[in-house]
């Protein structure tokens, strides 16, 4: 009977470690699907990701995971990063997408991400990376995963370029520098030069009182003047003085004419002035310093007009005759 107790005590031992044993192995293969490697690959070397941050890039929110914080503009030292751009302004998106290019017909912004870059062993100096090495830009496939749980985030990425293959993953903790939109159009900009057929003109005192203004709730006045061909010491109004509204999309400036606010004695004809309203040319944007720029090109038959227009900000009135 002892002997039998004996067996019975070993036998229990021996099923209580086994159960421990399984249930152990359990925990270690759970642990290990929840932990994320938090490193890339790229031609079979293994990069660290400490640090994860996402910001304003070019109207475009861009992740970055890299091996070190290198936002500071004194930092000096190595990175190795893979960054991915979205057409997203606000927040970084969740779910899963793959590469497209963002002038492709089908390109979705809820499905694709439309660039990528990486670099491995860059040299920085004083916040300036050197990118004549070790640099890749040129993405030609990829899909990228993110999930959000409370305050971390799982990123799982396989970023495919021309010289190699970016794979990897990472969880934890992604600062956030998301700057508020600024839109630099708002405001008041007179005309100071313009181009007509890349034929450069400096704005005479007449033609720096035509005025645009731009304001926060897209709406906006353009009246342009010019000196009168008869007699160059009076101003008058260069066609329609034009209000309505406005939208920025990718540099390119979409104006829908809603009233005509001042009108040439030339032209104040009831179906002239119904003409001028409705969408205007598309006119390209940018920025230089305190200067404003809009580029428009115009086809008139066989022949392309290109116009340019430069101003600077003004306190100034409006024109009037």
């Amino acid at each position: 009977m002892e002997n039998i107790r004996v067996i019975w005590t070993l036998l229990l031992a021996i099923t209580l470690v086994t159960s421990c044993k399984k249930d152990d192995d359990q925990i270690d293969q759970t642990d290990q699907m929840n932990q994320t490697s938090n490193n890339f690959t790229f031609n079979d070397e293994s990069y660290d990701i400490n640090y994860a941050v996402i910001k304003n890039l070019d109207n475009h929110i861009q992740l970055t995971l890299a091996n070190v914080d290198f936002s500071g503009e004194d930092y000096t030292g190595e990175l190795d990063f893979v960054g991915v751009l979205f057409d997203n302004r606000k927040a970084l998106p969740e779910g899963t997408f793959s590469f497209k290019m963002d002038t492709d017909a089908d390109y979705d912004p809820t499905l694709h991400f439309f660039d990528s870059e990486a670099g491995v062993g860059l040299q920085m100096t004083n916040g300036e990376a050197d990118i004549s090495s070790n640099y890749f830009e040129n993405i030609i496939s990829g899909t990228i995963t993110i999930e959000k749980s409370v305050d971390e985030y799982i990123v799982d990425f396989k970023l495919v370029y021309d010289k190699g293959t970016f794979e990897g993953s990472y969880k934890g903790k992604i600062e956030t520098k998301i700057t508020e939109d600024k839109n630099e159009i708002v405001g008041r900009w007179k005309l100071v030069e313009y181009f007509e057929n890349e034929e450069s003109f400096t704005a005479n005192e007449c033609e720096q009182k035509s005025i645009v203004e731009f304001r926060e709730d897209n709406t906006f006045t353009d009246i342009a003047v010019i000196d009168d061909e008869m007699d160059s010491s009076l101003c008058i109004y260069d066609g329609f003085g034009i209000s309505g509204t406005y939208t920025i999309e990718s540099d390119v400036l979409t104006t829908i004419t809603e009233e005509v606010v001042a009108i040439p004695e030339d032209l104040n004809v009831p179906s002239f002035i119904e003409d001028a309203k409705g969408e205007n040319e598309p006119q390209t944007i940018s920025f230089e310093g305190d200067k404003l720029t809009l580029f428009e090109s115009i086809q008139d038959g066989d022949q392309t007009l290109t116009f340019k227009l430069i101003y600077e900000k003004t306190a100034d009135e409006f024109f009037e005759e």
